[in-house]
């Protein structure tokens, strides 16, 4: 049953710091080519054409 106890201890701290590795990592991919497309220069050009 310590054992146990240990391990419970354990995961948490492994289990959201994989998650947050994942996350940062799946944001990452998504925001730079949403950056890329949502350009300043794309949206300033957006705007004149209004």
């Amino acid at each position: 049953m310590v054992p146990s106890c240990s391990l419970d201890d354990d995961h948490p701290t492994v289990v959201p710091l994989y998650q947050i590795i994942t996350i940062l990592t799946i944001v990452k991919v998504i925001f730079f080519p949403t950056f890329r497309d949502i350009n300043p220069l794309y949206f300033l050009k957006g705007t004149s054409r209004n």
